[in-house]
């Protein structure tokens, strides 16, 4: 049974699903938890798995303060249960963790005595202190902690990490992007950047750089692909009112949540990622690599070991506008540097971050997991 922490479909979701699919095509008999509806659980139950909407106990940052600690804690218990009889009702193998802030799975598969493994996907420096808390924790509950790149790995101190270690990098459907449009000639020169709406994605960065841009003579449209998780629609129109303010009303379009967003990355010319924290990998990074689009990316994480800088895509500084316009502009005026840059990124995307060696990997993982 993998556990899960969303039911949407942002870059983790879709690399449960891609696991999924692998995972049911190769004899698993896959379930799967998430806390609610959405539209992954179609997707899912579509792939062959059984999905279960069971909260897991899910680690955010609302809990950094006294009102969420005491909510976590008085939920904890019967959400746990759940697992719990869920994991005696069906006996399964082995229990997945596939986030780094779900609690219940682990804490579950201890209580039931079932192995289990837990992937990390993010860094969470914004935890600080409490992260050292959380290693020994993560270790006594895990027989492997998989890290989805040597920088997420990094972030633990614990020596455990490395013994109980292993680095599985997100692979993405590679056939699925061999139909991907070429890039179309238009007056405007089209950016894309998908991702969930939250100042630490930096869109506010990115507006800002588009602007820059204009006034340096690109003549530019953009697509901000994606929304606000729960009610936090403030943001939003923060976003909205910035975008007014440095005059793009008629240049960005947010398109909001889309289930699909390969046709936005056939729209565009280029793709940004403006992230001004580190983030463990980005699978949009991926997928608009595997679709031959050059990409600009903040340096740190796992960005920066899927792109080496000026061959195969751009790294800038997390937070400078000034120089993500830079980049926008010479990728704008210099086609040649684009579609080389395109073209590497899409030789390293299949090669290092296919689904199929995702799943080989995985697959491998689990069966040494269990017979240990």
């Amino acid at each position: 049974m993998i556990v899960h922490s969303s039911a949407e479909l942002y870059g983790s979701d879709r690399c449960l699903l891609s696991a999924a699919r692998g995972l049911v095509a190769n004899g698993v008999n896959l379930h799967v938890t998430v806390p609610s509806t959405g539209p992954l659980v179609a997707e899912l139950t579509n792939a062959g798995a059984v999905v279960h909407i069971l909260d897991p106990i899910v680690f955010r940052r609302e809990v950094l303060s006294v009102t969420g600690l005491v909510n976590l804690f008085l939920k904890a218990p019967f959400a746990t249960w759940q697992l719990v009889r869920l994991i005696r009702r069906e006996h399964f193998d082995l229990i997945h963790t596939n986030t780094g802030v779900i609690i219940g799975g682990a804490v579950a598969a201890g209580l039931t005595r079932t192995p289990h493994v837990w992937q990390f996907r993010e860094i969470l420096e914004e935890f600080g202190w409490m992260l050292r808390l959380y290693e020994p924790f993560v270790l006594m509950l895990s027989k492997r902690v998989v890290s989805i790149t040597a920088a997420v790995q990094a972030q633990f101190f614990l020596k455990g990490f490395k013994l109980k270690g292993s680095i599985i990098n997100d692979g993405i459907p590679a056939g699925q992007f061999d139909f991907t449009k070429a890039e179309r000639e238009d007056d405007r020169f089209v950016l894309t950047t998908v991702g969930r709406l939250a100042p630490y994605k930096g869109q506010d960065v990115f507006l800002k750089a588009l602007a820059l841009a204009i006034q340096n003579g690109i003549n530019l449209e953009a697509y901000i692909v994606g929304d606000v998780y729960g009610n936090r629609f403030g943001y939003r129109e923060e976003l909205k009112q910035l975008a007014s303010k440095l005059g793009l009303d008629n240049r960005v379009k947010f398109v909001g949540f889309q289930t699909q967003i390969q046709p936005f990355l056939e729209k565009c010319n280029l793709f940004v990622i403006p992230s001004i924290r580190p983030e463990g990998l980005g699978i949009v990074i991926l997928e608009a690599m595997m679709s031959g689009r050059a990409v600009i990316a903040t340096a740190g994480g796992g960005a920066a070991e899927v792109i080496s800088n000026r061959e195969d895509g751009i790294l800038i500084p997390p937070g400078d506008f000034n120089a993500m316009a830079a980049a926008i502009i010479q990728l704008a005026q210099n086609e040649e540097l684009r579609k080389s840059l395109a073209s590497g990124g899409k030789r390293k995307a299949k090669a290092y971050f296919s689904e199929d060696v995702m799943i080989k990997k995985l697959i491998n993982l689990y069966e040494h997991v269990i017979v240990e």
